[in-house]
């Protein structure tokens, strides 16, 4: 209850409410995905089970999508792709970039950018992208805000400075062409940093990441759209040998795959999430005196909601990070935020991604106040309503 309290799904009740409803709506998409999945393990000899189901994906994606990998990367070069993402920023939300050219920086391969507001040319902060892999460097994704944009009792701005990390292959002896999930991480961190930027707040801690867990990670999924859906892809996408737009057969494909086998990964979510809501819960000195009692737990619930037996010495609980990272009881967080981004999303582009389009103000609005009214109240002056989880549904099982 304690660490919920802030959050704007704040209830362990309504929480778990949330995901069993989220896991029965995609139970049908679920049980087409476990037959595929059991026709192919046939042939192999083998049965459904937690680490099959993923190998029959793996081989339904390869014979159903048939998405040529190499051919597709050709539209996402690197350079191409930044500045498409920049571009996207600039256009939508009026946020200018700026290449320091002459700032010396720790690595060759990081770049550094100061942003300015494009109506008022107002500082909004300086930016460092440190994209590619070095020795001893993190090796995931992330965005930092080494300090928050405010505005202090004087009125006065204190611009933000923040680094985002990535690490992408980089083909140092000609272009950079980065695959889709490449494309998809870098649109998410950059939805990250683009919160960070807007942010119009009077005390730090009310600013960008000083907010829920289930609104922050809206807006870095909500800006994932505009690489990886159909009707945004072409504002990203160029060939980088000749700037011709994604093919509509390739268009088709990555809209086909980027959900495909959502039914397994989201109820999987689901059950992970309600999982970490059982052992934070009432019956936590129980789990905490008795580890084996997690494995019990969680193999229960895997076989309540996904049906899929797990193997007697997966010992999921032992690699669940985010039970230890920091979450408590609030990894739910990703699926709430998940369904409500696709919700934001959905509203946004009913009028179509025109400039008219009222709610590309109201949701940089939104940003911008990030946590000085309460998120769910925020959502909520954004959609006109409370958060559905229609949209995601008629996304996922289409």
């Amino acid at each position: 209850d304690l660490a919920m309290n802030e959050q704007m799904v704040s209830d362990p009740l309504i929480a778990k409410k949330f995901l069993e409803d989220l896991a029965k709506n995609l139970s049908k998409k679920l049980k087409i995905e476990k037959e595929d999945a059991k026709k192919v393990l046939v042939k192999y000899g083998e049965k459904l089970n937690s680490p099959n189901i993923l190998f029959a994906e793996n081989i339904l994606q390869n014979e159903k999508v048939k998405l040529n990998l190499e051919e597709l990367s050709e539209y996402f070069e690197y350079e191409n792709t930044l500045k498409a993402m920049f571009n996207v920023w600039e256009k939508y939300f009026g946020v200018v970039a700026h290449f320091e050219r002459n700032l010396k920086v720790f690595s060759n391969d990081v770049e550094v950018y100061s942003f300015t507001d494009k109506k008022s040319g107002e500082s909004l902060g300086t930016a460092i992208f440190d994209l590619f892999p070095r020795e001893g460097k993190y090796g995931h994704a992330c965005v930092e805000s080494i300090n928050q944009r405010y505005f202090d009792k004087e009125n006065s701005l204190h611009s933000t400075t923040a680094i985002l990390v990535c690490n992408f292959n980089k083909n140092k002896n000609g272009k950079t062409l980065l695959d889709m999930q490449s494309v998809s991480t870098l649109f998410h961190e950059g939805g990250h940093l683009l919160h960070v930027l807007l942010g119009k707040n009077n005390y730090v801690t009310t600013g960008s990441f000083n907010t829920s867990i289930d609104f922050v990670e809206i807006h870095s999924q909500f800006l994932e759209n505009f690489a990886i859906t159909q009707i945004a892809v072409n504002e990203v996408a160029k060939h980088y040998k000749n700037g011709s737009p994604l093919t509509s057969n390739l268009l088709e494909k990555i809209k086909y795959a980027d959900d495909y086998f959502g039914g397994l990964s989201y109820t999987r979510q689901s059950v992970q999430s309600l999982f970490d809501l059982e052992i934070h819960g009432k019956n936590i000195l129980k789990y905490a005196n008795n580890p084996s009692s997690m494995d019990d737990l969680f193999k229960k619930l895997s076989q309540k909601y996904l049906g899929i037996p797990s193997i007697t010495k997966n010992q999921f609980v032992s690699r669940f990070a985010h039970m230890t990272g920091g979450y408590a009881s609030r990894y739910y967080g990703y699926a709430v935020s998940r369904v409500y981004a696709q919700d934001c999303w959905d509203e946004f582009v009913k009028k179509g991604l025109t400039l008219n389009n009222i709610k590309i103000k109201e949701y940089k609005k939104m940003l911008e106040l990030a946590g000085t009214i309460p998120e769910k109240e925020n959502l909520k002056k954004y959609l006109g309503r409370n958060p559905k989880q229609k949209a995601f549904l008629d996304l996922i099982n289409k």
